[in-house]
């Protein structure tokens, strides 16, 4: 145990100049503060070794039993407390520094927990480094380490005005993080997606980074809650990209996941994505084909869909597209004298309704001279001309005719042109000929 705040195993190290692990030496190292130490007047190193049972161990039970998420027994503990320290260039100060660590040993389990009070770091002549170095390949150096900020590491996520760094320190047992998430990253070009991941290494820190490939940067966020890391990506446009999460232990053991990308390319607001017709497609990424809404055209739904492409106004007039996310298009309206839509324009068609009898019909005759067999002759104004012949007058027969050349009284209606003599002869019109009975029909 070292006066300039480290633990050596197997040999004594007190080097007064801290640098980042590992060591060249390859020489286990535990730093809770490795700096520039001087103990002198009522300046002190305590330590002590524990075991069985005891308040100490039992506290660093339940600590390491919430930290690791297993239950943790110690077979016994290390404790060390550098007490009210001071630079070696000064025999006596009043910032003095305060910081202590456990080394608790579970058969071949090892961790170290680093402990410092919020305000009780505040010097630093060397730099000092703060880490461990089981080898070359197993160390870490905290984030803090020889920066100008590790005065600031009693303070760094305190809780309750305590800081603890906690490593795990064997290296036999050692197993590299689990990762758990989907192997598919959907999103949609003008949306955010999450991808969510649960991550874990009991008893372990573990740091996790994400590489992007393809068209990068595009806004991001990766957040943690305890063990669920959530990635949010957001796209304002398509962009083909995929990425790798990499999950990494204190022992530099890591974990990787390469989800396949999948890009819908079109706004959820112009169309939409199916995925069935890509179900064996293993690209990365890849990008989904849209089926645009009817207001839409274009490879990703980019572009106004042209009504005028499915319509043709009447006369070839000027067709205007209605905008999006409208749909179709418009015409100007119909000619004068023509009615429609300026698609289909016609001409109305023009009817005659019934002639409703009242005081402008100056004369009304009824014809009930005969019920079976009526025919009234009426004299017109002025001849009628038919095929070269004139006739001055018109026979109104009860059986729905009116004739020109003499009265019409056949009773059962034929279809024109008929074989019998008497109707073949005759100039008649029709509107309704059937068998009449006036006595009880009107």
């Amino acid at each position: 145990i070292s006066s300039n705040g480290l633990v050596s195993f197997g040999r004594a190290y007190n080097s007064f100049s801290p640098r980042n692990f590992p060591l060249q030496n390859s020489l286990a190292v535990v730093a809770p503060y490795w700096d520039d130490s001087r103990l002198s007047g009522s300046r002190q190193l305590r330590y002590q070794i524990v075991s069985g049972s005891s308040s100490l161990i039992t506290e660093v039970n339940a600590f390491l039993s919430n930290y690791t998420g297993d239950t943790f027994e110690a077979d016994w503990l290390l404790w060390a407390y550098w007490h009210d320290i001071c630079p070696y260039n000064r025999g006596n100060c009043q910032d003095s520094n305060f910081f202590q660590v456990a080394i608790a040993v579970q058969g071949s389990i090892t961790y170290s927990i680093f402990t410092y009070q919020c305000g009780l770091i505040r010097w630093t002549l060397r730099t000092a480094a703060v880490g461990y170095s089981a080898n070359s390949t197993f160390n870490e150096n905290h984030k803090l380490s020889k920066s100008s900020s590790v005065v600031n590491i009693d303070c760094e996520g305190a809780v309750s005005n305590w800081t603890n760094v906690v490593y795990r320190i064997d290296t036999a047992t050692n197993t590299p993080p689990v990762i758990e998430a989907s192997d598919t990253f959907m999103i949609t070009v003008g949306e955010t997606a999450l991808y969510t991941l649960c991550i874990t290494d009991p008893g372990d820190t573990i740091s996790v980074t994400i590489e992007f490939n393809g068209e990068f940067p595009f806004p991001y966020t990766l957040d943690q809650n305890e063990s669920i890391w959530t990635l949010n990506v957001t796209l304002s446009s398509l962009v083909e990209f995929n990425f790798t999460v990499i999950a990494t232990d204190s022992f530099n053991e890591t974990s990787i996941i390469t989800p396949q990308v999948i890009i819908c390319s079109c706004t959820s607001d112009k169309g939409n994505c199916t995925i069935d017709e890509y179900e064996n497609d293993t690209s990365n990424p890849l990008i989904l084909m849209c089926d645009c809404m009817e207001a839409f055209d274009g490879e990703y739904c980019e572009d106004d869909f042209n009504g005028c492409t499915e319509i043709s106004c009447f006369n070839n007039a000027t067709c205007t597209d209605v905008p999006a996310p409208g749909t179709g298009a418009t015409c100007p309206p119909c000619p004068s004298g023509y009615t429609g839509d300026g698609i289909v324009c016609y001409i109305p068609p023009v009817f005659l309704p019934y002639i409703v009898f009242n005081s402008s019909i100056s004369t009304v005759t009824n014809i009930t001279r005969h019920y079976f067999y009526s025919t009234w002759r009426v004299n017109v104004p002025r001849p009628i001309t038919l095929l070269g012949s004139a006739f001055s007058s018109i026979y109104i027969s009860i059986g729905g005719t009116f004739s020109m050349s003499g009265r019409f009284n056949y009773l059962y209606p034929t279809l024109f042109p008929s074989s019998i003599r008497g109707i073949r002869d005759s100039v008649v019109f029709a509107p309704m000929w059937n068998f009449y009975d006036i006595r009880r029909e009107g």
